[in-house]
This record gives C-alpha cells, structure tokens and sequence, in this order.
C-alpha cells in the first residue's frame, strides 16, 4: 500500500487498528449505492464500527463483544443467576464474588472464583471502556483501584500471581466472546461485563473489517463483491458473527466439521440480546495490556506501586495512547 500499489483489491483490518492507518490508504465507501443499500439489512453498530471520524470505510468480516462465558453447572449449584447481571455495576460484581468464593469439596478451602479475571484484568476494562466514553477523574480512579485491592486482599478475586502460577480452581465465569456463546449454545450462557454507570452502559466490539484499496482502478466492483458476500442468503460465517437486522445464522458442526448454517429468529433471546449489545459498543482501541502502565498496574496490585501514582497515570495516558 506505501507504494499505491493497484495490484490488489481488498485488504482486511483489525478494527482496533484501523485508526492507527493513514487516511490515504482508506477508501470512503458510504456514497456508494450498493453499501447504501446493504448498510440497511446490518445491524446499526455494524455499520458504526466500519466508520473513521464518521465515513464509512469498510465493510465487516466477523465481529464480536467481549463477555464471560458461564459454567451453568456452577451457576445453578450457587445460585448464580446471570439474568440478574445484565446491568451490574463493579460494586455488584464484588458483591456477587464475595457471595460465591466458597468451599464446594469441603477440603476448608475456598476452590471456587466468580470469575478468571484478576485486579489489572477489571482496571484494563474499565480504563478502556471509560475512555472510549467519558474518562475518569483521578479521585474515581483511586478509588476504584483501592476496593479491587482490597478485594484481592480478601481474596474475593484472584491474584495476578495466582493465576500465572495455574492455581486450581473453577470459575463460574470465563473469558469469551458473546457471538461464539450465541453460536454454539443458542440460549444465554454468558453474562456481560459490568459498567461503572449501567444505565448507559458501554461494550467493546472488536472484529475485522474488509476495506478497499483506494488506489484500485475497481473500487465499485471490490464494493459489489463484499456487498453480495454478507447478504443473509449468501453469508456463512467462519466464526458465527451475526451481522444482520432481521435475521442471524450459527454454524452446526459435526466431528469439527460445518455441516450446515441454521437460521436464528429475530425473536429468539439470544440475537436479541446480541443485537441490543453490538447497536450500543464502542470500537475496540488499543488496550492498556499493550502498554507499559499496564506493567505499573500489575506493580500496584503486588504492593510496589503508590495508587496515586498509578491514578495519575491513567488519566495521563488518556491522550497519550489513545
């Protein structure tokens, strides 16, 4: 592309990457009829995360929110009940993981964890969420960092040691994405993320976008050609995202294999849900995992960085990663 190449069509990108490309290598697809036409049988936040400073640059590939997956055995022997999560704040979440750090094998100690993630796991959540919305003040950051720790403390949630170390234990709740939970459970098996402000809550989406080389002498025919690929008729997903208004498919496997794409009703819980959630995300940005205050975080929580500090910090790098 450095060279304006027109020896390609087509090229894809992670969403979390497209802001970080040069515009120049960026076609605006938004003016044309066919992605006109399409954009109305795609879900609203689709056509959202296909946008850069609000033009469309490309159309979707496969895209998913980020949520936890849930052992519904566990659930169901502590009393977990996901439906009553769905709009939860952090202090609910703590709550909840006090509630359910119990000894189930009756050895006196607790083997049972509400969920996998540790403290800098919750703060790089919340760091992205917050700023891809409304970034917090240093008094908010300091004191949601001192209750995550005194949770670890408590050992409500587990510690960042712990965990590298392969500490047994079970979770109710696991790392996931919502669109393999909708593909391959058909019902609700996972839970979302707490929001610092459930009544506005914010999602990640993340995914690929297939963007079309502005250099190309065949810009109109790439457009038609990704434009028929997502049609509901035509569209099978190799990862079961769900990517259209009406309707949704998930992949049947048999031995690993797809043997079909079943249709999912606009009516069932599940795409109505995952509809709901993917029309109110944010694009996926650069995390604070790939950055060094991602390291001070982890000092925090092992007792060799000063909250302060590390408060100071996060509102600093606000603008500076972003």
């Amino acid at each position: 592309m450095l060279s304006k190449h027109k020896d390609f069509d087509i090229f894809l990108v992670r969403i979390q990457d497209i802001k970080n490309l040069n515009p120049e290598f960026l076609q605006v697809i938004d003016e044309i009829p066919v992605v006109q036409d399409t954009n109305n049988i795609l879900l609203s936040g689709i056509v959202k995360a296909s946008c850069v400073n609000g033009r469309q640059i490309g159309i979707p590939a496969d895209l998913w929110v980020e949520c936890w997956g849930i052992d519904s055995n566990l659930a169901g022997e502590l009393e977990f009940d996901p439906k009553e999560s769905i709009q939860w704040t952090w202090d609910d979440f703590l709550e909840e993981a006090a509630k359910h750090r119990k000894d189930i094998n009756h050895d006196g100690k607790a083997d049972i964890w509400l969920s996998d993630w540790t403290g800098p796991n919750i703060v790089a959540y919340i760091y992205e969420t917050s700023s891809g919305t409304s970034p917090l003040a240093k008094e908010e950051w300091r004191n949601i960092l001192i209750k995550i720790k005194e949770a670890q403390n408590k050992g409500i949630i587990i510690r960042e040691e712990e965990k590298l170390a392969g500490e047994e234990g079970r979770f109710i709740l696991e790392y996931s994405d919502l669109h393999k939970y909708v593909a391959d459970h058909h019902e609700a098996d996972y839970v979302f993320f707490p929001n610092i402000d459930p009544e506005n809550p914010v999602y990640i989406l993340d995914g690929w976008i297939y963007c079309i080389n502005p250099y190309s002498d065949k810009i109109d025919l790439a457009a038609r050609l990704l434009c028929e690929a997502i049609k509901p008729q035509n569209y099978i997903p190799t990862n079961s995202s769900i990517l259209h208004n009406n309707n949704a498919w998930y992949n049947e496997y048999n031995d690993d294999e797809i043997i079909w794409a079943k249709q999912i009703s606009f009516d069932d819980e599940s795409f109505s849900k995952y509809s709901h959630v993917i029309n109110h995300a944010i694009p996926k940005s650069k995390s604070l995992y790939e950055t060094p205050l991602y390291d001070l975080v982890i000092e925090y929580f092992g007792n060799k960085a000063d909250v302060d500090l590390v408060a100071e910090e996060l509102i600093k790098s606000y603008s500076f990663y972003k």
